[in-house]
C-alpha cells in the first residue's frame, strides 16, 4: 500500500520512466534465461564431414562424371566397331527373284528355256578388305584421339568438381567461423546487458548506459540470425554437391588452421621459367591439342577416299536352276572387286579442307589457352603473395582491437568512460576477428585456384 500510495503521487514522467525501466528489465531477463538453457543443454556430438569425404561422395553423386564415362565408353565402343571392319566378315547371303523373261534357244523345230521363271541362291559369303587407300586405319587413328580427348575431358570433369567442392567447402568454414565469433559476441552482449541492469538498479550507472546496452544487444541479435541464415545457405550448396539426403546444419568441418599456417610460412612464388613447361601439359591445352589431331586424322582419311579400294569376296551357295534343268546345285565362287571414284564433284576434298580448317582453328586456341592459363597462374599467385601480406596485418589489426576492447571495458567499469565506447570497440574487434576469417578464406580458395592451373593430365591418359 505504501508503494502504490507513492506511484500514485508521482508525477507523469516519472511514471513512464518506472515503466520503460521495467520493460527493459524484464525483456534483458528472458534474453538472458534463454542463453543460459542454451548453454545448460546437453548437444550430441555433430558428425564431422571432412573434405576428403566430401569430395569422393561429390565424385560418386556427380550426374557429370557419369555423363563423362558414358561418352568415353561410346567412343571407346565406335573405335572396336571401326576395328572390326578391318578383319574379313563371314555373312550369309540369300537371294530370290521371279523373272518374267525366261532366255530360250531353238533346237529345231522346238524352243528350250535356258533357266526358270524362279531363281534363288543361298549360301555363306567370307569377304575381306584387301585395300582402301589407309581409310579406316586414319579414321580409327581419329576416333583414339577422340577417345584420349574424353579421357582428358573426363579428368577435366573430376578436377572442376573437387574444385567447385573445395570453394563450397571454405565458404561453409568460413560462415561457421562467422557464425561462432557472432554467437560469443551475442552471449557477452547479454551477459553485459544483465550487468548494467543492475547497475542501474542499484543505481550506480545512468538510464543512457541502459538503453545503449539494449541497443546493442538488439543489434547483436540480428547480427546472429543474419549469420546463422547465410550459414544454413552455405551448407544447403555443399549438400546438394555432395548428394546429402537429408540437410544437416550440424555438421562439424575441419579446422584450416595447418593449412593457413603452412601457407604463411611457404613461399609461394612460382618460378616464372617453369611456367611454360608446366601449362604445355596443362590438362585444357593437351584436351584442345588431342581434338586437333582427331580433326587432322579425321582429314587424311577424307583423302584416302580417292584412292581405289579393293574387296576380295569367296563364297559357296546352293543355286536354283542349273541352266536348263530345274534342280539345284552347288556353286562356289571366288570375286575380286574395285572401286574408284573418278569424280565426286569436290565432295572429299571440301569436305578434307573442312576437317582441316578445324584442326587448325583448335591448334590456335591451345595457344591462346596456354597464355591465358600463364597469366592466370601468374595473377593467382601474385593475389595469393597480397592475401598473405594482408593476413599479417589483419593479425595485428585484431590483436590490437581485442586489447583496446578489454583496456576500454576495465575503464568503464572505473567509470571513466560510457558504455557506448565499450560496446564500439567491441564490434570493431568482431569486425576485425572476421575480416581475418574472410581474407584466409581467400588465401584457401586461391590456393585451390592455383592448383586447379597446374593441374597436368594423368599418366597414362594418352598412350602415344
Amino acid at each position: 500500500m505504501i508503494l502504490l500510495n507513492i506511484f500514485q503521487g508521482w508525477n507523469l514522467k516519472n511514471k513512464i520512466y518506472l515503466l520503460t525501466f521495467y520493460i527493459i528489465s524484464f525483456g534483458a531477463q528472458q534474453r538472458l534465461l534463454a542463453v543460459n538453457t542454451i548453454k545448460s543443454q546437453v548437444t550430441p556430438a555433430s558428425p564431422l564431414l571432412s573434405l576428403a569425404e566430401a569430395e569422393e561422395r561429390t565424385l560418386q553423386y556427380s550426374s557429370q562424371i557419369k555423363v563423362s564415362e558414358l561418352s568415353l565408353i561410346s567412343a571407346q565402343e565406335e573405335v572396336a566397331s571401326i576395328n572390326a571392319t578391318r578383319y574379313p566378315k563371314l555373312s550369309l547371303v540369300a537371294n530370290f527373284q521371279n523373272i518374267q523373261e525366261v532366255p530360250k534357244i531353238k533346237v529345231g523345230l522346238l524352243e528350250q528355256p535356258l533357266s526358270d521363271h524362279r531363281q534363288y541362291s543361298i549360301g555363306p559369303t567370307l569377304s575381306y578388305s584387301l585395300w582402301d587407300g589407309g581409310l579406316k586405319k586414319k579414321l580409327v587413328e581419329s576416333l583414339r584421339w577422340k577417345e584420349d580427348s574424353l579421357k582428358i575431358e573426363k579428368n577435366l570433369t573430376e578436377i572442376e568438381l573437387k574444385l567447385n567442392l573445395r570453394t563450397t567447402y571454405v565458404k561453409a568454414q568460413l560462415v561457421t567461423i562467422t557464425h561462432e565469433l557472432v554467437k560469443d559476441a551475442l552471449r557477452l552482449a547479454l551477459e553485459q546487458a544483465a550487468d548494467i541492469q543492475n547497475k542501474y538498479r542499484a543505481g550506480a550507472i545512468s538510464r543512457m548506459d541502459l538503453l545503449n546496452s539494449q541497443f546493442e544487444l538488439a543489434n547483436a541479435e540480428i547480427r546472429e540470425k543474419q549469420a546463422k541464415s547465410e550459414k544454413n545457405s552455405n551448407y544447403l550448396a555443399l549438400a546438394r554437391l555432395i548428394g546429402e539426403p537429408e540437410l544437416r546444419y550440424d555438421w562439424r568441418l575441419e579446422s584450416w588452421d595447418n593449412q593457413i599456417i603452412s601457407l604463411k610460412n611457404k613461399s609461394l612464388q612460382v618460378n616464372n621459367n617453369t611456367i611454360s613447361v608446366k601449362m604445355s601439359e596443362n590438362s585444357k591445352v593437351k584436351l584442345l591439342e588431342a581434338k586437333s589431331k582427331s580433326m587432322e586424322s579425321l582429314a587424311e582419311s577424307k583423302s584416302a577416299s580417292h584412292w581405289p579400294q579393293i574387296q576380295l569376296s569367296a563364297r559357296s551357295s546352293l543355286d536354283y536352276p542349273f541352266g536348263p534343268e530345274k534342280r539345284q546345285f552347288h556353286q562356289n565362287t571366288i570375286m575380286a572387286t574395285l572401286q574408284w571414284d573418278l569424280y565426286d564433284f569436290g565432295g572429299h576434298s571440301h569436305e578434307k579442307a573442312k576437317h582441316l580448317a578445324e584442326s587448325s582453328a583448335l591448334t590456335y586456341q591451345s595457344s591462346l589457352m596456354r597464355e591465358e592459363l600463364e597469366q592466370k597462374l601468374k595473377e593467382t599467385d601474385d593475389q595469393m603473395m597480397s592475401l598473405v601480406d594482408q593476413l599479417k596485418s589483419a593479425e595485428q589489426a585484431e590483436s590490437e582491437s581485442g586489447k583496446l576492447a578489454d583496456l576500454k571495458k576495465q575503464t568503464y567499469k572505473l567509470g571513466k568512460m560510457s558504455y557506448l565506447d565499450v560496446a564500439t570497440s567491441q564490434v570493431q574487434h568482431l569486425d576485425s576477428q572476421i575480416r581475418r576469417a574472410k581474407i584466409e578464406a581467400q588465401l584457401l580458395i586461391q590456393k585451390h585456384q592455383l592448383e586447379y592451373l597446374q593441374t597436368n593430365i594423368e599418366p597414362n591418359t594418352i598412350n602415344r
